[in-house]
């Protein structure tokens, strides 16, 4: 990857940490792009864990998708949290919020992914 941060392949948190950490930290970066398509939650799924992204939590609401995301870098202990809504017009907007260093980066890595269905 051309990106400096590289992404554990099995990060893992624990939800009671996510909503901790997801309740405390800023807000590094936000997102807001189009989608050509509206995927199916499953889709958004496999795409973000092909770049090691991985969904704790997802649903509908009313008429948007909401998605909790976590990664974690190689050899650091932080993690990497965002929250993706994709509404009905097939907008994205995201949320990245992060304890490690690297969490600017990993906004690039949530747009990589869903180039997909851009």
């Amino acid at each position: 990857t051309a990106l400096g941060l590289v992404l554990e392949a099995e990060p893992t948190i624990d939800p009671a940490v996510f909503q901790r950490k997801w309740s405390s930290l800023p807000v590094v970066r936000t997102l807001t792009f189009p989608l050509a398509l509206l995927p199916a939650v499953e889709q958004v799924e496999v795409a973000l864990e092909a770049q090691n992204i991985m969904c704790l939590a997802s649903g509908t609401h009313g008429a948007s998708d909401r998605y909790y995301f976590y990664a974690q870098s190689v050899g650091r202990a932080g993690h990497l949290l965002a929250e993706c809504v994709i509404d009905a017009d097939g907008n994205l907007h995201g949320v990245v919020k992060g304890d490690d260093p690297g969490v600017g980066e990993f906004a690039a890595h949530i747009q990589t992914a869903f180039r997909t269905f851009q």
